[in-house]
């Protein structure tokens, strides 16, 4: 018995396909002819194949049952390095529709949107999200160290405003009624946007916060009035809105004007500082 052939099919994709087995302009009955998507790519069902069968003349299922859009996936970028402490995507040269990849950023920096980490999936060969190129470059630092003009009594040091709150251990100022500095360093110089003064028990003494300049020189950032008030043993988070700086430092200035009814209190108290900028 004589099978009827099946002709080539003429509306076959060819984006992304590694193998075409639909060799001949006509196929013999009771064939098959295979196509099959270039590795990481696949049709928009997810199958990285399509098979057509040939009986009684009539491909099955019909040719035209395969996307015209062939095999898509998306072609994999240079994904940002820039403070990613993980990166999920993978080196293969295209992603497969439907799979998706994640950057996270290292601890303590962001992408510029204040995101920790950032996820695109590839949907149809384009991904779903754009990933900022320059990488997670918010920074957020405690202050690494601190230097006072005075401090109230051993126990009160400078470096006690160091690394996180903690509360048990705080800086103390030793002046009363009079002006005092706190200047502290992160460890990574930035382009500060904000800064945060916790301020424990006596609040309200922080009067101006300055940065320090290339030149050498302290530009003011804040300046403001005392606010007096007690809090007991808790600290108040500060957060006045400050200029902007063209310029990274890791070098920053705190002034109060210290003052208490209690001669036997510190005049004024920090407990941690935090600083927030950007490394571009």
């Amino acid at each position: 018995m004589c099978l009827a052939s099946c002709m080539k099919p003429t509306t076959l994709p060819t984006t992304n396909i590694a193998s075409n087995s639909f060799s001949s302009v006509y196929n013999i009955g009771g064939s098959s002819g295979t196509l099959t998507c270039t590795t990481g790519t696949t049709f928009p069902d997810g199958t990285s194949s399509k098979t057509l069968f040939c009986a009684y003349g009539t491909w099955s299922p019909a040719p035209s049952t395969i996307p015209a859009s062939g095999c898509t996936g998306c072609v994999s970028q240079t994904w940002p390095t820039t403070n990613i402490q993980s990166n999920s995507f993978g080196a293969a040269l295209y992603a497969s529709d439907t799979s998706s990849g994640t950057l996270t950023c290292n601890t303590g920096a962001t992408f510029s949107d204040g995101a920790g980490s950032k996820t695109a999936t590839c949907t149809s060969g384009t991904w779903s999200s754009t990933i900022p190129a320059s990488g997670c470059t918010v920074i957020s630092q405690w202050a690494q160290t601190a230097v006072a003009t005075s401090i109230f009594q051993a126990g009160y040091e400078a470096s006690r405003a160091t690394g996180s709150c903690d509360i048990s251990s705080v800086w103390g100022s030793g002046h009363n009624n009079a002006n005092d500095a706190l200047t502290i360093t992160v460890q990574v110089s930035i382009r500060i946007t904000s800064m945060v003064v916790y301020e424990h028990g006596h609040t309200g003494r922080v009067v101006g916060i300055s940065a320090l300049s290339p030149t050498g020189t302290y530009d003011q950032l804040w300046t403001g009035s005392p606010i007096y008030s007690y809090i007991g043993a808790f600290d108040l988070a500060f957060a006045p809105a400050l200029a902007a700086v063209n310029y990274m430092t890791n070098q920053f200035k705190i002034d109060f004007h210290a003052s208490s009814p209690n001669p036997s209190v510190p005049t004024g108290e920090v407990d941690c500082v935090n600083v927030v900028g950007t490394i571009v």
